[in-house]
């Protein structure tokens, strides 16, 4: 898994086996547990990186465990590859953008062309029945207006479907734009704030960054009925943190852990940037989604 032979590494510090800053932290971690008992990963287990011979950096699962032996305290770490379960759902996540772009484009092309044909002709219909009965004109005014009201649905989904490539330099003006058009086209009051400029790594971190965003106002306009949103951004020297908050009911009782493909692809997309995703209540009323991206992430870039 590592690349190392057997005499290459027994008796070395496992730290060797760890990217930064992992490597620099393992000792002060493992100095505290002894001192504190307080477990971050012991008996726990989580998602880690692991850093193999030849420096290439990979997603590992591990698991650790303490035992007494002869009265020493014992660790054992067991630890499994997970490149190829990331390839395969990074091929998943990708085969089904593919799938609502092509869907979202279908809209746009035909649905959406068929519907401002319509519109047309039954403004036309208004402006003739407009000299007849009443009750005939209300009629034709009405379906003239349904069809207007379904078309603007129609290209709200299309433009929802359709992926957005955002550029590293760009992240901002995405986001500017995803408030103003959530207020313009939901009848919500949506607003981007961001104090500071903020600069991302690369062209994936910030589509996945915004990606996020828009699925987190997309969850609160769909689940939680919210009226105000805000997005807001902001970065230093070692990280990028996106915060969306919602006015809405909030989190269902048990929370959605498990449940609503939105937060799993949501998830999903913080593990590619190697960000920490969280969904939890606001203070007050509402949702929040915050996502953390480390600048310095050592995977997930790819």
């Amino acid at each position: 898994m590592f690349g190392y032979q057997a005499g290459e590494m027994i008796g070395q510090n496992v730290r060797m086996l760890m990217p930064p800053p992992y490597r620099d932290e393992h000792d002060g971690y493992l100095t505290h547990y002894q001192q504190t008992g307080e477990r971050h990963i012991i008996g726990i287990g989580r998602e880690v990186h692991g850093r193999r011979k030849n420096g290439a950096v990979f997603p590992a699962d591990l698991a650790v465990s303490e035992f007494e032996d002869q009265g020493r305290r014992m660790f054992t770490g067991v630890l499994h590859d997970l490149s190829a379960r990331k390839d395969l759902e990074r091929e998943v996540l990708e085969v089904a953008t593919m799938e609502q772009q092509r869907i979202g484009q279908e809209l746009h092309d035909t649905s959406a062309q068929e519907l401002t044909a319509l519109g047309l002709l039954a403004d036309s219909l208004v402006g003739t029945m407009n000299e007849g009965p009443p009750a005939e004109s209300r009629i034709a005014t009405k379906i003239a207006e349904g069809l207007r009201r379904v078309l603007g649905q129609v290209r709200t989904i299309s433009r929802g479907l359709i992926r957005v490539e955002v550029d590293a330099e760009g992240l901002m003006a995405a986001l500017t734009e995803l408030a103003a058009q959530t207020t313009e086209l939901r009848g919500v009051t949506c607003t981007f704030d961001c104090k500071q400029p903020v600069r991302v790594a690369d062209n994936h971190t910030a589509t996945q960054i915004y990606s996020i965003a828009r699925e987190a106002v997309t969850n609160a306009l769909k689940h939680a009925q919210a009226r105000n949103i805000t997005i807001h951004l902001e970065g230093d020297d070692q990280s990028v943190t996106l915060r969306v908050r919602d006015d809405g009911v909030g989190l269902p009782k048990p929370p959605l852990d498990t449940k609503g493909m939105g937060l799993k692809i949501m998830r999903y997309r913080a593990g590619l940037i190697d960000a920490h995703l969280s969904v939890g209540p606001a203070d007050g009323s509402g949702t929040v989604v915050v996502c953390t991206c480390n600048k310095g992430a050592p995977y997930g870039r790819s």
